[in-house]
């Protein structure tokens, strides 16, 4: 099982690699749009993101968008084994954290509860079940945060099936480009 999903991340991360700056951005920006266009999302006070590492969809036109329009954003910032957010009020509020992760720095005030999380991966399903890099972080926050939860990736993450194990927390769905 493990090896299956070594294979998969080493595959999809190779993919994310291949990606021009161009493909990046166009992509990144497309996926942004879907999300600022939901109602779900307009309706939320506070949304958890993440800042994007290793090509992944970057969410940086969303989080532009919470922040000037009056929307509470917060980052992920890793302590110890956990992930905890904290609301940012502008780029310059973060730096590089956890395995060069960009994260809210020590002035932060943590966040309140989310109305909608974010949620990164390395491969997707359609009904929501998620592989992320093996950390198990986000799988013990979700677990201890009941919210709606939305995976973001690219088209090519999706898979018709990955290998869950039962720690593995199911999204309620997930959007690509």
């Amino acid at each position: 099982m493990n090896l299956m999903k070594q294979k998969i991340r080493k595959d999809m991360i190779q993919k994310r690699k291949d990606l021009t700056n161009q493909e990046y951005q166009t992509k990144s920006d497309c996926i942004c749009q879907k999300i600022m266009k939901r109602s779900d999302f307009q309706q939320a006070n506070v949304v958890y993101a993440y800042f994007a590492v290793r090509q992944e969809v970057s969410l940086e036109t969303l989080i532009q968008y919470c922040l000037e329009n009056k929307k509470q954003i917060a980052l992920p910032r890793v302590e110890d084994e956990n992930i905890a957010f904290y609301l940012i009020h502008g780029l310059e509020d973060v730096e590089e954290g956890y395995f060069h992760v960009m994260e809210p720095n020590g002035f932060c005030e943590k966040a309140p509860a989310p109305d909608l999380i974010l949620v990164p991966g390395v491969a997707f399903t359609k009904v929501g079940n998620r592989l992320g890099y093996g950390g198990g972080f986000y799988d013990r926050f979700l677990k201890k945060t009941p919210c709606q939860t939305i995976g973001i990736g690219y088209d090519f993450q999706l898979m018709k099936e990955l290998p869950t194990e039962e720690h593995d927390i199911c999204l309620d769905e997930v959007i690509t480009d």
